[in-house]
């Protein structure tokens, strides 16, 4: 159970959850295309706290890891590769939540052909404020995977704790609870206070019954929507567009561009979403809560998540500075970023 009076807060506890995804791949007619089915490591919380990992130390981040009765130690030793790259290390990035009644949730990813399918193999476990261990109560801020009547049951529980003026707000919307249904729910999200809203393009258009946007201006017109229907911080996750960031301010809708731009390093873009709103939430912490720095940070988060299939890896080099995909530097890819943005 939460506790209130903690002192030592996290930067940002995500409640999203930690599953294991199997990756199935057919052709068109549903034959198997012969390329071996795998398993890894998933989930959107996942891929936001890794996000935020890129830029924040395993000690300011918080994750919830439900763990059933086949949870598979290599993926144990994954994780803690993330919560200990230094030998000399150590932090409570995951808390293990064990349960050897059930089966740790597993997702199935089906691709046929060019269309992609996902599907829950099991029951998931909620993760939910008042579950939260002690060590992560009342983090900085909170980032929620759910729909909009759930996120609703978040805000309750918030202010059941008290912390509901000292939280702040990452929302990402689940992907299947985008419809004009779910709007007056979300409307009334808005009005009790949402920091940050980040669907991306085709679900914030589908929030307003329209077709997916495919220009900038299109993307612009939802913001201009959403910010009528209440949104204060604003990010709409574009995909090669880029991202379009507004705070409802007189500088308008601002856009990050994403940081790859060849096609070519582009890999698989599972948890793309989710790892730039954990580097997005790791920017505000960093910047002072300033939206369009920390928007750049999400897209070098990002950027690291697409170039392989699952989670990107971390490794400490002999001069101690952390590394992500044995390739440049999260520092120095946010400087070519901000070079790129300028000129």
């Amino acid at each position: 159970m939460a506790d209130s009076n903690t002192t030592d807060r996290k930067a940002l506890v995500t409640l999203g959850m930690f599953i294991i995804d199997q990756f199935v791949w057919e052709d068109e007619h549903g034959n198997h295309t012969g390329r071996e089915s795998i398993e890894q490591i998933g989930g959107g919380g996942t891929y936001a706290i890794i996000g935020a990992r890129i830029w924040l130390p395993p000690s300011d981040l918080g994750m919830i890891v439900d763990r059933g009765h086949d949870f598979p130690s290599s993926i144990l030793s994954s994780l803690n590769a993330f919560s200990s790259p230094s030998p000399s290390s150590s932090s409570s990035l995951f808390h293990y939540r064990d349960d050897p009644m059930r089966s740790t949730t597993r997702g199935l990813n089906l691709y046929k052909g060019e269309l992609r399918g996902f599907e829950y193999l099991n029951p998931r476990v909620r993760i939910s404020p008042a579950g939260l261990p002690r060590a992560f109560a009342r983090p900085r801020w909170l980032h929620s995977i759910c729909g909009p009547a759930r996120f609703r049951e978040v805000q309750r529980e918030l202010r059941e704790l008290g912390w509901a003026g000292d939280v702040r707000h990452v929302y990402e919307p689940i992907p299947g609870l985008c419809n004009p249904g779910e709007m007056p729910a979300l409307r009334e999200a808005l009005k009790e206070g949402v920091d940050v809203l980040s669907p991306n393009h085709s679900e914030a258009a589908e929030f307003m019954g329209l077709p997916e946007p495919n220009s900038r201006e299109g993307v612009e017109d939802l913001v201009r929507r959403f910010h009528k229907a209440g949104a204060r911080g604003l990010v709409i996750r574009s995909g090669a567009m880029g991202a379009a960031v507004s705070d409802g301010g007189e500088l308008g809708v601002r856009w990050v561009q994403a940081y790859h731009t060849d096609p070519a390093k582009v890999v698989d873009v599972t948890g793309a979403g989710n790892a730039f709103l954990g580097g997005l939430a790791a920017g505000l912490e960093l910047t002072n809560g300033d939206l369009y720095e920390a928007a750049l940070y999400a897209s070098v988060s990002a950027s690291y998540t697409i170039e392989q299939m699952g989670l990107p890896s971390v490794s400490v080099g002999a001069d101690g500075v952390e590394r992500w995909n044995r390739s440049d530097t999260p520092a120095e890819r946010l400087e070519a970023l901000r070079k790129r943005q300028a000129a």
